[in-house]
């Protein structure tokens, strides 16, 4: 499960592009990607259909997959007037009033629903090693 701050973003872009190049490694290890984040579907749709991702997009409402995890946060708001200049309006693009976004993050979870692994970084740049990702399929 890929956690993403919406398609705004290149690097969580260029992340979910990766994760398409791997799908087959993915696939074959027996594991399904999905990847969520907190943007409206429409938003995830379009996403899907400009990198031919061949995995689930799913919609956090509201980051509640990312509270409970515990890797939601709100931005700062000496940084939304500089959102707002690069034309990105997180209300717009998460449908509510929130200036809210999940931490970049990746978890494997098993059959029995627990977590066997865990890549979680504050900062969203940086990513985790899709290699490694691999290995702990």
């Amino acid at each position: 499960m890929q956690l993403f701050r919406g398609s705004w973003c290149p690097y969580s872009s260029l992340e979910l592009k990766a994760l398409q190049d791997s799908l087959k490694q993915i696939a074959d290890r027996k594991a399904t990607l999905v990847a969520i984040s907190p943007q409206k579907l429409d938003y995830s749709q379009e996403l899907k259909s400009s990198y031919n991702l061949d995995f689930e997009l799913l919609t956090d409402k509201n980051n509640a997959l990312a509270k409970q995890l515990g890797i939601s946060f709100r931005l700062q708001d000496y940084v939304l007037p500089t959102y707002s200049s690069l034309g990105i309006d997180l209300s717009e693009y998460n449908e509510n009033g929130s200036s809210e976004l999940p931490v970049p993050a990746v978890f494997v979870i098993d059959t029995n629903g627990s977590i066997t692994y865990k890549f979680a970084d504050a900062d969203y740049m940086n990513r985790m090693d899709i290699q490694e990702l691999i290995k702990q399929l």
